[in-house]
C-alpha cells in the first residue's frame, strides 16, 4: 500500500537504525540461516535480493515472523512487475540497482 504515512515510516526507520543487512545467497537453504543471524546480530533493517533464490518466499516468512520488531525490504527491483511482487510477498521497501523511473513513480 502506498501511502504518505508509510513512506515516512520508512525514512524514519532507516534514520533511527542507519545500517541494512544485505545479503545474497547462492542457495535457498542459505538464505534464512543467514538473515536470521544478522537479526540475532542486531539488524532491525534488512533487504532480501530478489537475485536470492526463492527470495518473495524468504521475504514473506521473515515479514511473518518479525512483523514490528524487523522492517523488511526487497532489492534488486528492475521493473515495476518486481515492486509489485515484492509488495504483494509483504516488502515495506524497494530498492532498485539503478534509477530506473518508471519503478520510482509507480
Amino acid at each position: 500500500l502506498h501511502t504518505r504515512e508509510n513512506y515516512e515510516t520508512v525514512l524514519d526507520t532507516f534514520a533511527q537504525h542507519r545500517a541494512c543487512a544485505v545479503l545474497r545467497t547462492a542457495t535457498s537453504d542459505a538464505c534464512p540461516k543467514a538473515m536470521g543471524a544478522c537479526i540475532d546480530g542486531g539488524f532491525k533493517i534488512v533487504e532480501f535480493p530478489l537475485t536470492t533464490p526463492d527470495c518473495l518466499d524468504h521475504l514473506s516468512n521473515f515479514r511473518s515472523k518479525y512483523e514490528g520488531e524487523v522492517m523488511v525490504g526487497c532489492g534488486t527491483i528492475t521493473s515495476v512487475q518486481d515492486a509489485e511482487n515484492a509488495i504483494d510477498a509483504g516488502s515495506e521497501f524497494i530498492i532498485p540497482p539503478v534509477l530506473i523511473p518508471e519503478v520510482v513513480t509507480w
